[in-house]
Parts: C-alpha cells; sequence; structure tokens
C-alpha cells in the first residue's frame, strides 16, 4: 500500500477499511439473539417508559446523560422495541467507528496505518468479555467522540516523515460537525470527553508552535464550540426543565460522589482492577504485542546497524539500505499532544466509572487502536517480520479469548460466555409469564435486583431505581421503596433475585413483603410472588438465580 499524502484514501484503504467494516458487524452477529445484557435493559426499559409518559430522573432513573436513551428511543421508533434491533443498530455504529478510527490513523502515519488501525479496531471493539457486540455507554460515546477527531484532521496533510506543515484547519461545516460529534459523545456517556479533549489540546499547542495561526486556532475553537452547543445546550435546558439540581446528581454528583475511582474504598477498586485484567488477559497481552511492534523493529535496526559498525568484515553492498530509518510512531510535537492528551483523557474517562466493569474498556479502544495501526505500520517500514509477528500473534491471542463465546451454538450458553450473568438468561420466560399475568396498568419489582426484567416484561418498575447501586447510594430511594411495597400501588408481582433482607435499611420493605406477597411459582429458577395483601410470612425456597451485581 502506497503511503502517498493528501487527503484523499487511496483505493487499497477504502478497500481495508470496508474489509474491517464488514469484519467488525459479522463478528457481532451471533449476538443478535443473545439475550440483553443488565444494563441494556435497563437503558431500553427507561427509554420506553419515558416514550410511555413517564419523566426521566423522576419516575425511571439513571445515572446516564439523555443522549443515550434517545438512542434507545430512536432505534424503537424506528425498528420497534426489540432486543435484536438494539444490537443491529450498535453493530453498524461501531462500523462508523472503524471508518473514524482509519481517518485518524491515516492523517497521523498515512494510509498504511489507517488500514491497520481499523482492523485493530474492528477486533478489539468486538471483543466478547468486554461486552463489545453490547449497545453500551462506552461503545456508543466512543464512535462520535473519534469521529471528533477524524473530522478535524481529515483536511490536513500528511508529510512525508509523519510531521506536518501549517495549513488551514478545514471548512466551517466539517469543525462545527466535529463540536457535534464531541457533545454527543458525552451526552451518550460522560467518559466520553476524550475526543474533544484531545482535539482542543492539539489546536492550542499548533497555534503556540505556529503550525496554525492564533487567529485560525481561535476561529476553529468557536466553531468546535458551537457544535458542540447545538446538541448539549437543548439537553441542559431539558434538565432544567425537570429540575436542573436532579438532572445535574443524576449525571454528574452520584456517580462523581460514590462510585468514581477516587471515591469509595481504594482497595475493593483496586481488587476489581485486577478481575478485568483476569478477565480480559489474552486480549490485554495481543494488544501489547502490536503496541510494542514499532519499539521491537526499532531495536531491531539498532542492533543491526550496531553489529554493521563493529564488525570488521565490511557489510555488502545496499544492506544499510535494506533497514530503513523511519520516523518513530510520534513523529511531531503535534502527534505527541494529540495522542498523549487523547490517551490520558480516555484513561480518565475509564477511572471516572469506578467499578471496573470489562466493558469500560471500549472506551479506549479508539486511541489503541490508532497508536497499535501506527506502531505496525512503522515495524513495516523497519521489519517486515517484526511486524507480521506480532500481528499474528496478536490475532491468535485475541481469538484464544474470543472463540469460545463465538463459536458456541446455544444462545444461553454464548451469553454466559460473554456477559456472565445468569440474571438474563431467565428474562424472557420470566418477563413472558409476567406479561400474561398482568395488565398493562400494572407494575413489578425484581427483588434486588434485575434491570432488564422490566424491559423483557414490558411493565413499569415499581421503583425508579432499577440498579442494586443506584438503590443503595441515591439519597431516599430505599425509603421510596418502602413507601411502594406498603402503599396502594405496591407491585402486583415481585421476581426474587436475592433474599428480602439482603438490602441495608430495607427493613420495611422485608416486612411488608412477608405480609403482603405470597410465591405463586417459580420460573427459570426465579420465585415469583404475587400481591395478596395481608397474609403471614410467605413460604420462601431458596435463591437459585444468581444475586445482583449491576
Amino acid at each position: 500500500m502506497t503511503q502517498a499524502s493528501g487527503g484523499a484514501w487511496s483505493r487499497p484503504l477504502r478497500r481495508w477499511v470496508g474489509v474491517a467494516a464488514t469484519l467488525t458487524v459479522l463478528l457481532r452477529l451471533p449476538f443478535l439473539i443473545t439475550p440483553l445484557n443488565v444494563d441494556e435493559g435497563g437503558y431500553a426499559t427507561i427509554a420506553s417508559q419515558w416514550a410511555s409518559g413517564a419523566q426521566l430522573y423522576r419516575d425511571v432513573w439513571v445515572d446516564r446523560p439523555q443522549g443515550l436513551l434517545v438512542f434507545y428511543r430512536l432505534v424503537f421508533a424506528v425498528l420497534g422495541p426489540h432486543a435484536w434491533a438494539v444490537r443491529a443498530v450498535a453493530a453498524l455504529w461501531a462500523a462508523a467507528g472503524v471508518v473514524a478510527v482509519a481517518e485518524v490513523a491515516r492523517a497521523r502515519r498515512g494510509p498504511r496505518a489507517g488500514a491497520l488501525a481499523a482492523m485493530v479496531f474492528a477486533l478489539l471493539s468486538a471483543t466478547p468479555r468486554a461486552e463489545g457486540f453490547a449497545a453500551n455507554g462506552e461503545l456508543l460515546a466512543a464512535v462520535p467522540s473519534v469521529g471528533c477527531v477524524a473530522l478535524v484532521l481529515c483536511a490536513r496533510p500528511v508529510s512525508a516523515g509523519g510531521g506536518r506543515r501549517a495549513a488551514p484547519l478545514g471548512s466551517p461545516g466539517r469543525l462545527v460537525a466535529a463540536g457535534i460529534c464531541g457533545g454527543a459523545a458525552v451526552l451518550l456517556k460522560q467518559s466520553g470527553f476524550d475526543g474533544a479533549v484531545a482535539v482542543v489540546g492539539w489546536l492550542l499547542v499548533a497555534g503556540a508552535f505556529r503550525r496554525c495561526s492564533r487567529a485560525q486556532v481561535a476561529r476553529a475553537l468557536a466553531l468546535l464550540g458551537t457544535g458542540a452547543a447545538i446538541v448539549v445546550l437543548p439537553t441542559v435546558l431539558h434538565g432544567m426543565s425537570l429540575g436542573l439540581g436532579e438532572w445535574w446528581f443524576a449525571v454528574v454528583g452520584q456517580r462523581s460522589g460514590s462510585q468514581s475511582v477516587w471515591t469509595g474504598d481504594l482497595t475493593k477498586r483496586l481488587e476489581r482492577l485486577w478481575r478485568l485484567v483476569g478477565t480480559l488477559g489474552p486480549v490485554l497481552i495481543a494488544t501489547l504485542m502490536v503496541l510494542l511492534a514499532a519499539p521491537a523493529a526499532r531495536a531491531g535496526t539498532w542492533l543491526v546497524r550496531a553489529a554493521q559498525r563493529s564488525s570488521p568484515i565490511p557489510a555488502p553492498p545496499g544492506l544499510a539500505a535494506a533497514v530503513p530509518n523511519t520516523a518513530p510512531v510520534l513523529a511531531s510535537v503535534e502527534d505527541r499532544v494529540l495522542i498523549g492528551g487523547w490517551v490520558l483523557a480516555s484513561l480518565a474517562g475509564f477511572a471516572l466509572g469506578g467499578l471496573f466493569h470489562p466493558h469500560y474498556v471500549i472506551g479506549l479502544v479508539p486511541v489503541v487502536a490508532v497508536l497499535a495501526g501506527c506502531s505496525l505500520a512503522v515495524a513495516w517500514e523497519r521489519a517486515t517480520s517484526v511486524a507480521a509477528f506480532a500481528g499474528g500473534l496478536g490475532v491468535v491471542l485475541y481469538l484464544v479469548s474470543a472463540w469460545p463465546a463465538m463459536s458456541a451454538g446455544d444462545a444461553d450458553v454464548r451469553s454466559m460466555r460473554s456477559t456472565a450473568d445468569g440474571r438474563v438468561l431467565s428474562d424472557a420466560e420470566v418477563g413472558a409469564y409476567l406479561r400474561a399475568h398482568t395488565n398493562e396498568q400494572d407494575s413489578i419489582y425484581a427483588m434486588y435486583a434485575n434491570a432488564g426484567l422490566y424491559f423483557a416484561a414490558d411493565r413499569r418498575p415499581a421503583s425508579p431505581y432499577l440498579w442494586w447501586l443506584n438503590l443503595v447510594q441515591v439519597p431516599g430511594a430505599i425509603d421510596q421503596l418502602a413507601v411502594a411495597f406498603n402503599g396502594p400501588d405496591a407491585p402486583r408481582y415481585v421476581a426474587r433475585y436475592g433474599e428480602a433482607d439482603s438490602l441495608p435499611g430495607g427493613d420495611a420493605i422485608k416486612v411488608a413483603f412477608e405480609r403482603r406477597y405470597r410465591l405463586e411459582t417459580v420460573v427459570a429458577g426465579v420465585p415469583l410472588f404475587r400481591l395478596v395483601e395481608d397474609t403471614g410470612p410467605p413460604a420462601v425456597p431458596p435463591i437459585t438465580s444468581p444475586t445482583a451485581s449491576r
């Protein structure tokens, strides 16, 4: 593949990016029929309830911005409220991310880097153990975030050595579009600020080093801000209409105050991080292999040249030319600022969650893919065998991790080998039973907890707080649930996933549950209790479904 400069994509690059985009969709196809994970089911529930007239952050509560729920509402409006629809759109969304990642890498190191970065993103973003197939906030935010970077870079020419020469920063329309992407990323998940932060830092350094005039930088920043305001301002206004304090607590205050890496028990945070490393071990090693391809090739080049200088036997003619002296992966100050700032911002976003679930790493994939593509491209220029070895071994290690889930013939087995959450396996059966034995006005409750059950049953939740951590961490959430259990609008059915006395401070709920509910049946291992008003303590079977973890 030629490393031509300029803004146009070469034919080989277009072909390889098309292959990568198709690959990332194909890798996700087996998961179209696997159950939604707990987070997807919860988002689907809240989006559906919001569309039906419930007030967001009051009747249904989530610690996510409106953009994520708008995404789900749009999917359901176009394709219907189906689980496969969410996964299918997520697959196409990831394919768009392939294109954006390829453009960023191409703009920094040329077409070969773009093609390689596209392939890396196609694989890593679909990692089953990281739930890359899911329509989680990490994937949905990552695509517009890298799109923001790509739109700013796409008109900047590539010089032969990987550096930059002064050039206009592009059309106003593209910069406004980049701002829209940056703003949309944050509205899909709060940690999606990484691409916008990297671009702003890069522009400021470009102006400081006279790569662009300060007037151009000011104009670019103003256009980016305008684009971001187009999507962020309506969101803020909507939040103000709901109650600015309540909205701000939901999207910023709750998570930063109780779940981020700098709050809570540091030892537990580190334990969670270590478990994540164990879960994704082969994929992390594969990623490290491709990232180190360029340094390994550079070290090999240095050893060859050192051997030539110290050998008493003259080197054959042309041997020195066979060991090219290519530029490093990050060849300019601007490269280091852009990619370095992007890495730091991505890591900050990763740490904001604090719980270190495996799907958090999806937010790191775009910048890792760009770095990996550039590293492999540099290694290819220096020592093709090193690049081939690193890439080949990386693919093998990736398959070691991904193949058990991707090759599973049964959807439930595939779900357990990826999501590894037994609660979601029973959602279809339990949801069908509850739907058949309740009417649309009835509420149900998953004790404690399964956010996806309500979407499977198509019934409203008895509490606004669908996730365990929200229930125990949001002030007043337990009291509100106790009022529901003791009041006239008590849930018609309770699906018990955890013991009634497992909720700290939930004694009033336990008493009401024992007084007002009777065991009716057990469906797919989940005990279902029906509201029968005042009775004695129910006969409670042992729990056979997993206890909630999120």
